[in-house]
């Protein structure tokens, strides 16, 4: 048998009820039992279940044509059974909060389950990010080496450039030198 959540705050009821009920008449204790077997057919009702072997087997003896022996019986055999009443409500109860436990559980392992699969995703995009980090700066170490080399390669035109010499003249020493060279070449 199984309580549902909307069924429970009645069971809680029926147990506190039950122990009340402990230190009652046998009258009361017999209409406790009673209570309890309406309680529980009514569940078994909304759930769709059988009702419940415990309570089955839980019926005083009668005497078919015998009232009397009926009625005794049922006072005499009920006080008896309100112990056993009660701890199959307790079991019942502790079946409930144990499901409920076992679904958090389950909820629980199911959120840890997506969790490392998101974990696993990132770890993933982690060592492709770090692949593509280490390419990248194989590529700007060879970048730096070319630029050096160009650098370099500047530094020596530059040194090249500045090492021959111009010479300036103004106008007078040109002139001086033309007909220098003029008068030679005649």
């Amino acid at each position: 048998m199984k309580i549902t959540d909307s069924q429970i705050d009645k069971l809680e009821s029926l147990i506190i009820e039950g122990e009340v009920t402990l230190n009652s008449t046998p009258k009361g204790k017999a209409d406790f039992i009673e209570k309890v077997k309406c309680t529980i057919s009514e569940f078994c009702k909304d759930n769709n279940e059988s009702f419940p072997n415990w309570i089955d087997i839980t019926i005083p003896p009668v005497n078919v044509g015998d009232d009397s022996s009926t009625e005794k019986a049922k006072k005499e055999y009920y006080p008896n059974l309100l112990p056993h009443f009660l701890n199959m409500l307790r079991e019942l109860q502790s079946q409930y909060y144990m499901r409920k436990q076992l679904e958090e559980i389950q909820k629980q392992t199911i959120e840890s389950s997506r969790q490392t699969d998101e974990a696993e995703k990132q770890t993933a995009e982690s060592v492709k990010q770090t692949t593509e980090a280490k390419t990248a700066n194989k590529w700007s170490s060879w970048a730096v080496i070319i630029s050096t080399i160009a650098v370099a390669v500047s530094i020596c035109a530059l040194c090249f450039s500045t090492c021959t010499q111009t010479i300036h003249m103004d106008e007078n020493q040109y002139q001086e030198l033309k007909q220098f060279l003029m008068k030679d070449s005649i």
